[in-house]
């Protein structure tokens, strides 16, 4: 077993992966933002203002939960003329494995 020294050593050598985790499960840490995720995870992509509409949430917490998890690496935004589109950012390993967490347990 490795002593207590080594350990610590290794923590802050990952300490910028454990930083970027720790912004990825915040972003998600809400029943509202977990709606957002799923039906994200169900539709590829929707305007704020339908993820409004379809959630338990009003428009401004979505917004906020919108960028925050965007800006926490999760979604994706194309801006049309009129509006903004959302999407997961399935190249994100993050996104990856919240997939195929939703996948087992929201069948």
């Amino acid at each position: 077993m490795q002593n207590l020294q080594e350990i610590q050593k290794e923590m802050f050598q990952k300490e910028d992966i454990m930083i970027e985790m720790s912004e990825v499960f915040g972003a998600l840490a809400s029943d509202c933002r977990l709606e957002i995720i799923y039906l994200l995870f169900r539709t590829e992509s929707l305007p704020s203002g339908e993820i409004a509409r379809l959630t338990n949430c009003s428009a401004s917490q979505v917004s906020q939960y919108l960028s925050k998890m965007h800006s926490a690496g999760l979604l994706k935004k194309n801006r049309t003329w009129r509006e903004v589109e959302y999407s997961l950012d399935t190249s994100d390993p993050f996104v990856q494995w919240i997939l195929s967490i939703l996948s087992i347990y929201m069948k």
